[in-house]
């Protein structure tokens, strides 16, 4: 974890930091993924929820579609590529699912969460 999100990490409140931890856990457990896809998601829901917190959310059922959006918008004026932004969307989506099937939440927010197009690049000659 890079000192930046560490720090955001610290900052969360536990009514969020403590479903971040238990997602971590699931990706590290149960999704055997990399190291490095780990610190990524992670890195990307870190700042999620950091973004919540700035608007005012306090628990992951305040999570909502609008803050989603405005996060991944957020990323994209601050120079996110759209394989950035698309990403991070996943960890997004990955998330609110695990909040969903974990029952902190009712509904599955991130299903309803689109992900940019992905350009399409000719091949060269």
């Amino acid at each position: 974890m890079t000192s930046r999100t560490a720090l955001a990490r610290a900052a969360l409140p536990p009514t969020l930091a403590e479903p971040l931890d238990a997602w971590v856990e699931h990706l590290v457990a149960g999704r055997d993924l990399s190291e490095h896809t780990v610190r990524a998601y992670t890195g990307d829901v870190v700042s999620l929820l950091d973004h919540l917190v700035r608007l005012g959310g306090t628990r992951v059922t305040d999570l909502d579609l609008a803050a989603l959006r405005s996060w991944l918008a957020l990323g994209r004026t601050r120079g996110d590529s759209r394989a950035t932004t698309a990403r991070r969307a996943a960890s997004a989506r990955g998330f609110t699912a695990h909040l969903r099937r974990s029952g902190l939440t009712t509904e599955d927010v991130g299903l309803r969460l689109a992900s940019p197009a992905r350009t399409a690049r000719c091949p060269t000659c």
